[in-house]
C-alpha cells in the first residue's frame, strides 16, 4: 500500500534512510528534521520541512501544510531524539531536561499534533493512520552511563503503550521500534564522549558538570568504552531499522514492539530478567572489559 507519511529526524541516519525506504515503496513523504534541505531528499524527490521537535510554531505549522495538501495523513514515524552521556550524578538538571525535551515531550508534541490528520488515514487491514516510534532497547533494559538518555526511552514506552489503548476505538494503530547499539551518529558521539572523559579522569580541575573530576566512574566508561563499539558492530544498521518501520507500517495487524535483529531480541528478552541478575549481567560486562581494555 502506499499513503502520505512524516517521518522526523531525517537530517541523518535511521531517519533519513526512513525517509527513503518509504519512498522507495511510492509513498508520499514529509521528511523532517533540523535542517533536511542540507540533505538529498529534495532531490529524490521527496518533500522536506524544517521540524524542531522542541517547537510547537514549526510543528504547527507542518501538519497544517500537511492537512491542506492531503486532509490526512497515514503515517507518522517519531525518529528525533538526543543523548547524553556521563553518569546521573555527573548528569545536570539542565542535561536532562534536554534530552526530555526533544525525546520524550517533543515526540509527545508531534504525535499530539498529528492525531487529527492520522484519525482521516488508512493502513493496511482497514485501519485508521498509524503511529511508528523509534525507542529503543534501552527503554526496557536502562544503560549505565547513559541513564538519562534510557530514562527518556522509558517515557516513550510508557507513552505509546498508554496511547495505544486511548486511540484504539479510533483505529489508529500505534507501535514501537526498538533498535539495539546502531552505528548512527548517536554511537559516534557517545564513543567521542566517552573518549574525553577517559582522557579526564583524575582531573582535579574538571568542572562539576563535567563529571565532578573524581574519576569515580572511570570504572563504567571503560567498560561502556570496550563495550559500545562491539555491540554497535554486531548490532543492526540504520537500513535494517528504517526496513523495521516500513514492514510495521504496511503489515495489516502490527505488533506492539518491534526489537531489531537478533541483538534487539536478546536485550529486549533480558529486561524481563530479575533485576539481581541483570545487575549480575552488568558486573560481568565490567569484568569481561576490565581485561580486554583498551
Amino acid at each position: 500500500m502506499t499513503g502520505v507519511v512524516c517521518v522526523t529526524g531525517c537530517d541523518s541516519g535511521i531517519g533519513y534512510l526512513t525517509a527513503v525506504a518509504f519512498h522507495r515503496r511510492d509513498w508520499t513523504v514529509y521528511a523532517t528534521g533540523l535542517a533536511p534541505e542540507e540533505t538529498d531528499l529534495s532531490e529524490r524527490g521527496i518533500e522536506t520541512r524544517r521540524l524542531d521537535v522542541t517547537d510547537a510554531a514549526d510543528t504547527e505549522r507542518v501538519f497544517a501544510e500537511i492537512e491542506s495538501e492531503h486532509g490526512r495523513l497515514d503515517c507518522l514515524v517519531n525518529v528525533a531524539g538526543v543523548g547524553h552521556t556521563g553518569a546521573l550524578e555527573a548528569t545536570t538538571p539542565d542535561d536532562l531536561r534536554e534530552i526530555l525535551d526533544v525525546n520524550l515531550v517533543g515526540t509527545h508534541r508531534v504525535t499530539r499534533a498529528a492525531l487529527p490528520l492520522l484519525r482521516a488515514g488508512e493502513t493496511a487491514g482497514g485501519n485508521a493512520g498509524r503511529v511508528v516510534t523509534i525507542s529503543s532497547v534501552v527503554g526496557r533494559y536502562a544503560l549505565p552511563g547513559l541513564g538519562g538518555y534510557s530514562a527518556s526511552k522509558h517515557g516513550v514506552e510508557g507513552l505509546s503503550d498508554a496511547l495505544r489503548w486511548e486511540v484504539a476505538d479510533s483505529g489508529v494503530r500505534v507501535v514501537l521500534v526498538e533498535p539495539p547499539t546502531t552505528r548512527t551518529g548517536f554511537v559516534d558521539r557517545v564513543e567521542s564522549d566517552l573518549a574525553e572523559l577517559l582522557a579526564g579522569e583524575g582531573d582535579d580541575t574538571a568542572t562539576a558538570d563535567d563529571r565532578d573530576g573524581t574519576g569515580r566512574y572511570d570504572r563504567l566508561y571503560r567498560m561502556l568504552d570496550w563495550w559500545i563499539p562491539r555491540l554497535a558492530d554486531a548490532g543492526a544498521s540504520p537500513a535494517d531499522v528504517a526496513r523495521t518501520v516500513v514492514r510495521a507500517t504496511e503489515t495489516p495487524d502490527p505488533r506492539t514492539r518491534y526489537p531489531v535483529g537478533a541483538q534487539g531480541w536478546l536485550l529486549a528478552l533480558g529486561s524481563h530478567l530479575p533485576g539481581r541478575l541483570q545487575d549480575l549481567g552488568w558486573r560481568g560486562a565490567t569484568w569481561i572489559a576490565e581485561r580486554r581494555w583498551p
